[in-house]
């Protein structure tokens, strides 16, 4: 007798939860929505598969093992580039050690522990201009402040990238903290 009741109700629920017109055409319009930027997204990253396939074609004479890891000899037009490869990944290891430690703390602080006053607002202010600043930015002043106007050189470099990671750490930092999700979601990142 159970089985005669069962059927009915799987039956008047599959009815229940059939497509509808108007399901269908919202599924058609998110296929094409879907389709379309697929399309945008792969001719905005066509340019840059073209750029660098064309560095590589131009290179492919000239590219080595001796040419990334020699450093430079004849007043630097002749050798490699082992020098300035290495100080990239120097100032970028640097100023992350840096910089992402203060921006996580600063997120949780202004989060969890400031009172809410004009400087706690002067400070979410800065940290949310920061971000919006294209790197580049970043590295032209410090190239002006740190490194031309205070002599501060390498380090000069360092900081200004620092100033960059740190922004964008409590501001990334801050959004898990802003939903409640706490300390463990915070340092997940």
């Amino acid at each position: 007798m159970s089985a005669m009741v069962e059927k009915p109700a799987a039956a008047n629920s599959a009815a229940r939860f059939a497509k509808t017109d108007f399901v269908r055409k919202k599924e058609r319009r998110e296929r094409v929505a879907r389709a379309i930027f697929l399309v945008m997204a792969l001719l905005m990253i066509a340019p840059l598969v073209l750029i660098v396939g064309y560095l590589f074609y131009r290179a492919a004479p000239v590219l080595s093992l001796d040419f990334l890891f020699k450093v430079p000899i004849r007043g630097m037009r002749e050798g490699g580039i082992w020098p300035a490869l290495l100080g990239t990944v120097y100032l970028v290891l640097i100023s992350l050690a840096v910089a992402a430690p203060i921006g996580v703390l600063a997120a949780v602080y202004l989060n969890e522990y400031a009172k809410e006053n004009w400087f706690t607002r002067v400070v979410n202010l800065a940290v949310v201009n920061l971000a919006g600043v294209p790197s580049i930015v970043h590295a032209l002043f410090g190239l002006g402040a740190f490194v031309a106007f205070a002599g501060i050189g390498v380090r000069g470099g360092e900081q200004a990238i620092e100033h960059a990671h740190f922004s964008g750490e409590a501001r990334r930092h801050r959004q898990p903290v802003d939903r409640g999700l706490g300390l463990d979601a915070v340092l997940a990142g």
